[in-house]
């Protein structure tokens, strides 16, 4: 296959890596490129390669990518621990990686989530018809609160099971929502985002309103934990 002159690097990341797949999944795939390039040039040249499965692609230009690993990105570890070569691979992003910092944005990434949340939570109060999007920026909040969090316990977790990971790790940073609430704002965000079937909106807008409250308090009160306890301490408590 010809690679085309704008692609420096490429990387496979996710539920497709990890092996916890389902069949909603879809591939997550990390391109570097060199200048201006569209999403739907990406999506050509990887649904070359994977032909039958959704596609979830990341579009980075090599100086915004070197930025994530130069600030100790938490997305940028991500892609340093749980990713795999593919069909597009080179050694750019070894080479990017070298700059990879520790991630240490925990209390500022969570206060950019709350925002999220309260967002959410205020579009859910009032008049607005966005409820099926409402519901899954609250399912991207939860996950990656979790994945946050697991961090922050030294146990890190990249998958959409973060949150539930939690009950493991720490009692006070478990969501106080249960599955069944987080299957459904997961259902929401892939409806949203991928265009996948999804609930009718009249019939959870209540419920997800509900949800979206405790979100916002389990974010709130997380930043609040984080700001009086050393991490240090927090992780000598679960070992």
């Amino acid at each position: 296959m010809n690679t085309p002159r704008w692609l420096v690097d490429s990387r496979t990341y996710g539920s497709s890596v990890r092996g916890d797949a389902s069949p909603s999944s879809d591939i997550d795939v990390l391109l570097v490129v060199d200048g201006e390039v569209s999403l739907e040039e990406a999506t050509k040249l990887c649904s070359a390669v994977w032909e039958t499965r959704a596609l979830d692609i990341s579009l980075y230009a090599q100086g915004s990518f070197l930025n994530l690993c130069q600030q100790g990105s938490l997305f940028a570890w991500h892609i340093a621990t749980e990713s795999k070569r593919n069909a597009f691979s080179g050694r750019w992003i070894d080479g990017a990686q070298r700059l990879l910092i520790p991630y240490a944005n925990h209390k500022r990434d969570l206060e950019v989530l709350l925002q999220a949340a309260i967002d959410s939570q205020e579009s859910l109060a009032g008049e607005s018809h966005t409820t099926i999007f409402d519901a899954g920026v609250l399912g991207t909040v939860v996950r990656n609160v979790g994945i946050i969090l697991t961090h922050w316990l030294g146990r890190t977790d990249f998958s959409p099971m973060a949150p539930v990971a939690l009950s493991g790790l720490a009692t006070r940073f478990v969501p106080p929502i249960s599955i069944s609430d987080y299957e459904l704002l997961c259902l929401c965000r892939r409806a949203s985002e991928r265009g996948q079937a999804g609930p009718d909106a009249d019939d959870i807008r209540v419920r997800v309103a509900s949800i979206s409250i405790g979100v916002t308090d389990w974010v709130r009160e997380s930043i609040a934990h984080l700001g009086s306890r050393p991490q240090g301490d927090e992780n000598a408590s679960i070992h």
